[in-house]
């Protein structure tokens, strides 16, 4: 007989993560607050857009009918959306057709077509282009966040949450902040895996602050989403059952007030949810009733499958296993498609890359033969010319051509001259080569002695445990497993600052700064770096005045302070301190002076002048025991630079570091 148990306990985890993809695809179009219009209003709409002559008129009540389609997930949706966008473009109404393809790619987004779904956004986004809105490429960034989210893509979802939420805030959009802090909540949640405690932190401190600028707002449908990830957070991070439970109720309160049909599947599921952890099982078995009913009548089929799971589970409890196998079968077939259309999307873009870098290279390459046939083609003009002069003199008479003779030796004199200091130039660029390329050798001399210890330590542990895993103690498996962990973080830090610095050396990180704040920003990296501090019981300050702003590029200068601020955990000793400060540079008004200090083992004086120069680059192990990849100081340096600040260290043995470093206050002018 199959063990229902099982099948539940191992699905259990999967299903949390894929009803936060069930709870923003229901509540993702919250951007504009819209009413739900009668039908006897609707029904005027659809008049207007029949047989009215003002074909601007009819247009906008196109917008306003596709909304609430979309809203409402109307399965006529697609044909409108259709024949509105076609009747926009006859009308160059570029917002019109930037907004309907927002629309369209939520549309898809809702049936689980992500790949559809951002075709749609890439088509906004090339509407766009013709108006620059701010307002339209933070919802188009927005979204496209959202899709790589649902499809697994995270580095590539909080890039796009982080620019769209740049933008936001560069035009002082409240309704689509609150809409991002709510997303990064959800992305928060989603990595707990990677940093179980800031990403509870996180995902609570982006939900409440989405909560409260909502609430101001009046924004209902968002309202109700954060009360549902607090909700989760509460439940799965805190284990506080009964404060979550309190906060879905206030949620469905609010979404049957106001008629928010599509939020209702999610807010039942998690209702359900928790009476079976509770084994209220007739009071789960009514909600899950309910939730899958609406989620049918919509054709929601991410809602549906999941609905499956409970129903498995549910029947799995109260001994009807052949039920339970029937909904588990259901469950797993269509969570098979949902992670095959996932996994497509992610294979596109990848392959979608590869291409656009290879039309790069052999653009590059045909340019290159281009040059190199023209340069053959001028020398053997040049040689044929210099022949038939000299067949003409040699033709005239032999007199003329002795001075011919002559002038010829003294140009080829002047020639000679021209090519000692061509090359002379040649022998200086081939030196400047050289010694560019013994730092990149010093550098891949470096990463290849740290990245083979790890590997080299991962490989025979593994192997170790693999071939006596029975004869070892349980203890003893979790020390391997922790030494495990250990080392392929070593490997992972060393790839990213590799990938990093090679992205900046060849300039493929873009500078894109505007004014914002550093106490802000020095909070949230303190966040990230907190569990490393703890483990050393290392205090972190945040001395930086709130409200101190700067003029530079956010992504660099995250980067930046994330580095200092692991260098100083790294260096310090248990019970240590570190202070981060800020303040107007002395030397300097227009310029602000930012420190991070430590009371750690120090730097001897004759590496400090070492330490930003790639040739003579060199990692040490921290105070309990860490591991470096040597490249985080190069970065840091380069990414001053790129923001138009310096960077300088004073220490001293046993007594502490402290790096300093500079930022604009306002915009600088183009180097």
């Amino acid at each position: 007989m199959i063990n229902f148990e099982k099948i539940i306990e191992r699905e259990t985890n999967l299903a949390i993560r894929l009803v936060i993809v069930l709870f923003l695809i229901i509540g993702s179009n919250q951007l504009y607050g819209f009413r739900v219009e009668s039908e006897f209003e609707q029904s005027q709409l659809l008049n207007t857009i029949k047989n009215d002559k003002d074909q601007n008129k009819r247009l906008q009540s196109f917008l306003v009918l596709c909304r609430i389609y979309v809203e409402n997930l109307n399965p006529s949706s697609n044909v409108l959306l259709q024949d509105a966008i076609l009747l926009a473009k006859q009308l160059n109404n570029y917002p019109a057709i930037i907004e309907l393809n927002i629309l369209y790619a939520r549309y898809h987004y809702y049936r689980g077509d992500i790949q559809e779904s951002t075709f749609r956004l890439k088509d906004a986004l090339l509407a766009n282009e013709e108006i620059n809105s701010q307002k339209w490429f933070g919802e188009i960034y927005c979204q496209l966040g959202e899709n790589y989210r649902v499809a697994g893509a995270h580095n590539l979802a909080y890039e796009n949450f982080m620019h769209s939420l740049e933008l936001a805030t560069k035009i002082k959009d409240s309704i689509l902040i609150s809409s991002i802090y709510n997303r990064l909540a959800v992305y928060y949640f989603e990595n707990t895996d990677l940093y179980p405690e800031i990403s509870r932190d996180s995902s609570i401190y982006y939900a409440n602050l989405s909560l409260d600028l909502c609430q101001k707002l009046n924004n209902v449908r968002y309202i109700i989403a954060n009360y549902n990830i607090l909700a989760l957070i509460y439940r799965y991070k805190f284990n506080n059952l009964d404060t979550s439970k309190l906060l879905l109720h206030k949620a469905a309160d609010i979404a049957l007030k106001y008629h928010k049909t599509t939020q209702m599947p999610n807010i039942y599921y998690n209702i359900a949810r928790g009476h079976m952890i509770n084994m209220e099982l007739d009071s789960a078995k009514k909600y899950i009733d309910e939730g899958y009913a609406i989620a049918d009548s919509l054709e929601m089929a991410e809602a549906k499958f999941l609905f499956y799971l409970l129903y498995s589970n549910y029947y799995a409890y109260v001994k009807d296993y052949q039920k339970a196998y029937e909904y588990a079968n259901l469950y797993m077939i269509e969570y098979k498609k949902s992670q095959e259309n996932k996994s497509s999307f992610k294979v596109k873009s990848a392959l979608n890359e590869l291409q656009y870098r290879n039309q790069e290279i052999e653009q590059e390459r045909q340019q290159q033969t281009r040059n190199f046939l023209l340069i053959i083609a001028a020398m053997i003009i040049l040689f044929f010319a210099v022949m038939m002069v000299v067949l003409f003199m040699r033709n005239k008479h032999i007199a003329k051509s002795n001075m011919r003779l002559i002038e010829q030796n003294e140009q080829i004199e002047l020639n000679n001259l021209e090519l000692d200091k061509q090359n002379k130039i040649i022998s200086e660029q081939n030196a400047k080569l050289e010694e560019s390329n013994a730092s990149k050798d010093k550098l891949f001399s470096i990463i290849s002695h740290d990245l083979k210890n790890p590997i080299s330590g991962l490989k025979e542990m593994i192997t170790v445990l693999a071939d006596n895993y029975d004869s070892f103690e349980e203890e003893e498996k979790r020390e391997i497993l922790q030494e495990l962990k250990s080392s392929s973080d070593v490997v992972l830090e060393l790839l990213l600052g590799l990938l990093t610095w090679s992205r900046s050396q060849r300039n493929k990180i873009e500078y894109d700064p505007y004014k914002q704040d550093l106490y802000q920003l020095v909070y949230q990296n303190i966040a990230i770096v907190s569990t490393a501090a703890k483990n050393k019981n290392i205090t972190i300050v945040n001395s930086v005045p709130e409200n101190t702003t700067a003029f530079f590029d956010a992504n660099m200068i995250n980067t930046v302070v994330r580095n200092l601020l692991t260098n100083a955990i790294k260096f310090s000793k248990t019970n240590g301190k570190i202070v981060v400060k800020a303040e107007q540079y002395a030397l300097n008004p227009n310029y602000v002076l930012i420190s991070v200090a430590d009371n750690g083992v120090g730097i001897p004086q004759d590496k400090l002048d070492k330490l930003f120069q790639i040739k003579h680059s060199f990692t040490t192990v921290g105070t309990g025991g860490e591991k470096g990849t040597g490249l985080g100081l190069l970065i840091v340096w380069d990414f001053i630079e790129k923001n138009y600040g310096k960077i300088w260290v004073e220490s001293e043995v046993e007594r502490g570091t402290t790096f300093y470093f500079t930022l604009p206050i306002d915009e600088q002018p183009i180097k």
